[in-house]
């Protein structure tokens, strides 16, 4: 993640970037419920691909942050003479699947 995203979030409603961040689990809330409005009917073609724009970008971040994450979960390993050293923790892709 660049220092230009650190900070950046998505707008549950609008789906478009912030500046503000929001949490890993309401971005993963509104694409869930973005997927329910998108499975209903009612939409309009316009509505449905603003949605599904939306979702995207959302779907997007919330595997990059997952990326970060893996990345930042480090395991503390003992080595020889009490040095201790970080170790990249690998995480089951079957782990992160709901």
């Amino acid at each position: 993640m660049t220092d230009n995203e650190t900070n950046m979030g998505m707008n549950v409603k609008t789906g478009a970037e912030t500046d503000v961040e929001t949490s890993f689990e309401e971005e993963l809330k509104h694409l869930e419920d973005i997927v329910h409005e998108l499975e209903g009917s009612g939409l309009t073609l316009d509505e449905a691909l603003r949605k599904f724009e939306a979702g995207v970008k959302l779907s997007r971040l919330c595997h990059r942050r997952l990326d970060d994450a893996e990345m930042r979960i480090e395991e503390l390993v003992e080595g020889d003479g009490a040095v201790l050293h970080t170790k990249p923790v690998q995480i089951e892709p079957e782990l992160l699947e709901p």
